[in-house]
């Protein structure tokens, strides 16, 4: 099944891109949205994925999941909140977008006897 994904402009300088979940008339539910960071150095353009969810990105990320009771792997955006709720980024940024989140997800399925720890 493709995933369907879906750029949208919140605010100045804050393009975000996640895969469709679900889209209604007031709300757009996206999961594994990033913040888009772009940079120019010299007329090279560099992008750079964050994921959304960071609350820090210092030298230690804290996601906004180890925070929630709950967490949630989706995250909803309200309409009315967005500039542009619509983009249609290149096919090169999606495909790199892509990359980067398959990248964050485990390729192999945890072991519970690799996460015991052994005290004695």
């Amino acid at each position: 099944m493709e995933l369907k994904t879906k750029a949208i402009y919140r605010d100045t300088a804050e393009v975000i891109i996640g895969v469709l979940v679900n889209e209604t008339d007031k709300h757009i539910f996206l999961r594994n949205p990033v913040l888009l960071g772009v940079t120019a150095d010299k007329g090279q353009v560099n992008m750079n994925f964050i994921p959304h969810e960071m609350v820090s990105i210092e030298k230690q990320p804290i996601p906004l999941r180890m925070l929630l009771k709950t967490p949630a792997d989706v995250l909803q955006y309200n309409k009315d909140d967005l500039l542009i709720t619509n983009l249609d980024l290149k096919d090169d940024i999606i495909q790199q977008y892509l990359k980067f989140v398959n990248s964050q997800i485990p390729q192999t399925q945890p072991n519970p006897e690799n996460n015991v720890i052994k005290l004695f």
